[in-house]
């Protein structure tokens, strides 16, 4: 079944260029803060309102510390704690064994290291330092390791984790641990916490439901820290007491932009060409806008076709998700929609108050970018992203199948229209909106859909393609801003505009 937070991880993370011109811009324009990661689906060039806790909280800073061994007995005496909060919730902290009230003392650099494991389950291997990923299935799962200093205010602070079906406190090789599992069906459904006190350190384990417990455990007892040379000021370095506090936001909720009034909304019909910025190099290497240089690009969409296979698509980019959700037959399977009541995660559990099955279909469009200036673009980003919204009063609304944050519409309308309970949230068996398609593939940047070159009266063709419901395309329009998202509106978006692609 498929989760926000499963689907928001299947879009690249945007290149460090894009962040670098988006930091550019804003310091130029509105002085603002800075983001320090955000999806390719999510970034941002220019806007009016600042960074929250929310808009930055997948952007975990997993740096990796250690100290020597001479200050191992001021920090030895501390443990981690956990106590239920009703049923399902679970609240861990750390405290001292003499004095719960002892606060932890930090020397002012720490060095830094680099994780190592000693046992890798079977299938598996490194991604990079700080995932494990599946040899067949890259980025579908597996484990991910953050890393979090134990400073000052961690002592006072409790992390409250919900919805918990089963846990365990016990020792992981030399370090004291805590195992959770969660009620759900798929995702990182699996969580330790593994506590370095000589280390001033927490390090946590996010696991997805397909690495079995016994897995995890063993590469918890086999995980070392190696001293890379390097030193770190812990002031610089993520705390634990900031992670609590961005898993406990508050008064940002509305900083989401998910509704735009109807008069303020540019849409572009299918074969209609519209001015569009974009990133890429110009002939002297630097990263630049296409409006810095005083380049005219248009994008037109030249088709939207509505299909029940994977026949256009070129093999080699097809994810591996949908080429598994192919029935003998060769056409898209059956999704089934799961409508969930949730619980308060506390003493009540989330709740299937019915269920539905609807068609899947793959959507493929395809777009033209022209340079209508005199001048040449390198490693064109190009971008696409296909958005629900409904039309309600005056505006238009984003909605979604999955919205854990309560910021979305959620489809349907939240009543289940067999059973007729009000629902929170759907589930879903199939593939419907976990992965995108993009072709053509630059070998170049993370996700590789970059357009080579785009010479002056050059127009090049692209193709996305999604799955979803067939119930969706009812309503759908597609972003192709580079800065564009499909769970938010921003500035960019809205003055670009959208494509109308509904069927």
């Amino acid at each position: 079944m498929v989760r926000l937070e499963d689907l928001k991880q299947q879009y690249p993370e945007p290149p460090e260029f894009i962040h670098q011109m988006i930091l550019n811009e804003v310091e130029k324009q509105i002085k603002s803060n800075t983001e320090n990661h955000g999806e390719t689906a999510g970034i941002r060039r220019k806007r009016e309102r600042p960074w929250t806790i929310r808009r930055t909280a997948a952007a975990v800073l997993a740096a990796c510390m250690i100290i020597g061994t001479a200050a191992f007995a001021a920090v030895s005496m501390y443990h981690l704690k956990i106590e239920e909060k009703g049923k399902y919730s679970v609240e861990t902290r750390v405290i001292h064994d003499a004095d719960e009230e002892k606060s932890i003392s930090l020397p002012e650099k720490i060095a830094d290291v680099r994780l190592e494991a000693d046992y890798i389950p079977k299938g598996m291997r490194w991604r990079d330092e700080s995932h494990l990923d599946f040899e067949e299935s890259p980025g579908s799962g597996g484990i991910s390791f953050s890393t979090l200093l134990l400073d000052e205010e961690s002592d006072g602070l409790n992390i409250t984790d919900t919805n918990v079906v089963e846990k365990e406190k016990q020792e992981f090789g030399e370090h004291e641990g805590i195992y959770m599992r969660y009620n759900m069906d798929s995702g990182f459904s699996q969580r330790i916490y593994l506590l370095y006190p000589e280390l001033y350190r927490i390090l946590i384990l996010y696991i997805s439901e397909e690495v079995s417990q016994e897995d995890a455990y063993k590469v918890a007892s086999g995980i070392t820290l190696q001293e890379t040379g390097e030193m770190l000021d812990t002031s610089e370095v993520w705390s634990w007491s900031e992670y609590i506090s961005q898993q406990n936001p508050v008064g940002d909720s509305d900083e989401m932009m998910t509704a735009v009034l109807k008069k303020d909304l540019k849409l572009h019909k299918v074969g209609n060409a519209f001015p569009l910025d974009m990133a890429g190099k110009d002939l002297n290497g630097n990263h630049v806008w296409a409006s810095e240089l005083g380049m005219e690009i248009t994008a037109k969409v030249d088709s939207v076709e509505v299909l029940d296979d994977l026949s256009l698509l070129e093999a080699e980019y097809i994810p591996d998700e949908w080429k598994d959700a192919v029935g003998e037959d060769g056409k898209l399977m059956k999704n089934q929609l799961s409508y969930i009541k949730k619980g308060d995660g506390v003493n009540t559990l989330d709740e299937v108050v019915g269920t539905k099955e609807v068609r899947q279909k793959l959507v493929l469009v395809t777009t033209t970018y022209t340079n209508n200036g005199d001048q040449e673009l390198h490693n064109v980003l190009y971008q696409g992203n296909l958005l629900l919204l409904k039309e309600q009063g005056s505006e238009y609304r984003i909605y979604t199948y999955s919205d854990t944050e309560g910021l979305c519409d959620i489809a349907g309308g939240g009543t289940c229209g067999e059973s007729g309970q009000a629902y929170d949230d759907i589930m879903q068996s199939g593939v419907a909106w976990s992965q995108k398609y993009r072709s053509p593939h630059a070998d170049y940047g993370n996700g590789g859909n970059y357009i080579s070159a785009l010479k002056p009266g050059e127009s090049v063709q692209t193709r996305h393609a999604w799955i979803v419901n067939e119930p969706d395309l009812e309503d759908m329009y597609l972003n192709v801003c580079v800065t564009g998202g499909m769970m938010e509106f921003d500035e960019d978006m809205i003055e670009t505009g959208l494509v109308d692609v509904r069927q």
